[in-house]
């Protein structure tokens, strides 16, 4: 669940649909929405259409409190789906 049930939430989610369905300013499933709350960042899952933010689940959550500091290649973040989502190359690339 991303929180779509509160305001806040939701305003984002409506952005990042609205954004995702200008193809002046959004090319493809395109760009990164993001929102922090507290120890947790909801982002934007790469893969995802910000264009469907309203219809599904676009973003994934990551406890930035359990989240790992090192930039260890194998790390995996909590709550990652690897089955759903994949990771972006640039948080591949050393």
């Amino acid at each position: 669940m991303t929180g779509a049930d509160d305001s806040e939430m939701r305003e984002v989610l409506a952005l990042a649909a609205r954004l995702g369905r200008d193809p002046l300013v959004i090319q493809g499933a395109g760009g990164n929405i993001s929102l922090k709350r507290d120890d947790v960042m909801w982002v934007k899952a790469s893969g995802t259409w910000m264009a469907e933010a309203m219809e599904r689940s676009i973003l994934i959550s990551i406890d930035t409190a359990a989240a790992p500091l090192a930039s260890d290649d194998e790390a995996q973040l909590p709550n990652w789906d690897a089955e759903k989502y994949r990771q972006s190359l640039d948080a591949r690339t050393p």
